[in-house]
């Protein structure tokens, strides 16, 4: 008798789960949401996000919700849960062969790999899995996100024109889609593609069409677009190149890369405490990035006063926010292993209840059956703790190992800012000979003196000098040329100098056609 209750039982659950999947209506509410998205009502799409109750979903409900809800968050701020949410619904949608919901798993798989765990590998094969499926239902929302996702792929190797290709499929599905707000984000990444490979013409026109759409832009990204315009034009006229970046300031205070653009333009026009006084502005922020540039400014500001004592100071502290820097990366890859290990342990004892839950239940059903239900339940019961005492063992010898390793890299960090800092104090050493030498020859070279008995030294020196006052100008030319000899690159330091074709002459010893051929010769050379 016992035994036929308990399997009516089980027929009625499963009548009752059965029922109530299919009449959930929680699904529709989500498939709603989607659309809302898709059309670019986030606010009202958010607003009825908020108000679903999860407490009667289903299995199919929760496929959805999970997917949603990673869309509804900013990428930026990963959650360690997101990643058995998409498996989740993986699983789910898989199951059912909804094409249109797997690709973007994939997609977004695809993006927390870029973000937090940069394997390479995995990011080319989710995105390529994602594409297949999205071209395949011609769902032009996911692609115009796949190719904004896709130039991660290039930008380490600096493949500057599969970028553009990837920015124009953007644009393309964007305009498809019909979806302005990725179609004003695809009008600025290709902004940005075109200034990578130097045609600033099209990249301004760009710039200025997704101005138009700027109603569907975050405020930052539009003080982006302004200082990128005042970037373009400072070359040609530094009045609308400040215009724009006081333009950028005004719409978001805080932008850093354009108050440093003004203490640039304060410090080509010698206006020095102007410089300074936006340069120790920039140095009030907890950005590493944005302080060193801060302070490589105000390096060329002490510089130009003839305050070496002070530069050399300001070169100290570059270094040492550097490698603060590198350590705050290498911390931040520690933090991420942890995690990483963390929810391994979690999805491990996870697995390990269900193990037991699962024993459990046929060693009820099995005592149900037979009259020795204690004494087997016992024995089971017993097994597992033995399991569970096996599995804490292991445990604490995995957690053992991670906190050696974790001791051995903290030694290894502490050799490594030990070796740095003696790079450091060589370094210092080896600025204070050649900067007293640097200046003598910087200063024959703007009475315009003769250069020919200058030896290979003396015009490294030189090169060296002039890279402490312009720093980005020289690292420019070791990026753009290759082989360039010392006296090459004083021709072009004279030339960016505002030297004349005629004081070049004299400075170089040049005869009438050597200058040309020179110049030749060095255009040759670009890469």
């Amino acid at each position: 008798m016992k035994k036929l209750n308990i399997i009516a039982f089980f027929i009625i659950y499963l009548i009752f789960s059965a029922c109530f999947e299919n009449n959930s209506n929680i699904f529709s509410e989500l498939e709603t949401i989607d659309y809302l998205i898709r059309n670019n009502k986030r606010d009202s799409a958010r607003i009825l996000f908020d108000s679903i109750d999860t407490t009667l979903a289903t299995k199919k409900d929760y496929a959805l919700y999970n997917l949603l809800k990673i869309r509804q968050s900013d990428i930026l701020t990963y959650n360690y849960k997101w990643d058995s949410m998409l498996n989740t619904s993986e699983y789910y949608f898989k199951k059912i062969n909804d094409k249109k919901y797997i690709s973007e798993i994939y997609l977004k798989k695809a993006q927390l790999n870029i973000y937090f765990k940069e394997e390479y590998d995995s990011i080319a094969y989710y995105l390529f899995k994602a594409e297949k499926l999205a071209t395949e239902i011609n769902d032009y929302y996911i692609l115009a996100q796949i190719y904004w996702t896709k130039p991660t792929l290039y930008y380490l190797t600096k493949d500057y024109t599969k970028i553009k290709e990837c920015v124009q499929l953007e644009l393309l599905n964007a305009t498809k889609s019909g979806n302005q707000r990725q179609i004003a984000y695809a009008t600025l990444n290709m902004a940005t593609a075109y200034r990578n490979i130097s045609q600033n013409d099209s990249a301004t026109i760009y710039l200025n069409a997704a101005l138009l759409l700027d109603k569907y832009l975050l405020t930052k990204d539009i003080s982006f677009i302004y200082n990128t315009l005042g970037e373009l034009s400072m070359d040609k006229n530094q009045n609308i190149a400040r215009q724009d970046f006081e333009k950028a300031i005004e719409i978001s205070p805080t932008f850093l890369q354009a108050k440093l653009n003004i203490a640039k333009l304060h410090l080509l026009n010698n206006q020095i405490n102007q410089a300074e006084k936006m340069c120790i502005e920039c140095l009030n922020t907890n950005e590493t990035e944005e302080k060193i540039s801060a302070l490589k400014i105000l390096c060329q500001c002490k510089e130009a006063e003839g305050n070496f004592k002070e530069a050399l100071e300001i070169q100290k502290k570059i270094m040492i926010q550097d490698s603060t820097m590198k350590k705050l990366d290498s911390n931040r890859n520690i933090l991420k292993y942890i995690h990483q290990n963390t929810d391994n342990k979690k999805t491990n004892i996870n697995n390990w209840i269900s193990l037991f839950l699962f024993i459990l239940c046929i060693v009820l059903t099995i005592g149900i059956v037979k009259s020795k239900k204690t004494l087997k339940k016992q024995i089971a019961l017993t097994n597992d703790k033995e399991i569970m005492y096996h599995t804490s063992n292991n445990e604490c010898s995995k957690l053992k190992n991670e906190i050696d390793n974790l001791k051995q890299n903290n030694q290894n960090y502490n050799n490594t800012i030990s070796n740095l800092k003696n790079q450091l104090e060589q370094l210092t050493q080896k600025q204070t000979k050649y900067q007293a030498v640097g200046k003598k020859l910087y200063e024959e070279i703007v009475n315009n003196n003769a250069i020919i008995k200058w030896s290979t030294t003396d015009m490294v020196n030189f090169i060296e000098y002039y890279r402490i006052l312009k720093a980005e100008f020289i690292n420019n030319l070791d990026m753009n040329y290759t082989k360039l000899t010392p006296r090459y690159k004083i021709i072009l330091i004279l030339e960016d100098m505002g030297k004349t074709i005629n004081e070049i002459k004299k400075i170089m010893s040049f005869e009438e056609t050597s200058y040309y051929s020179a110049k030749s010769r060095i255009n040759n050379m670009k890469r």
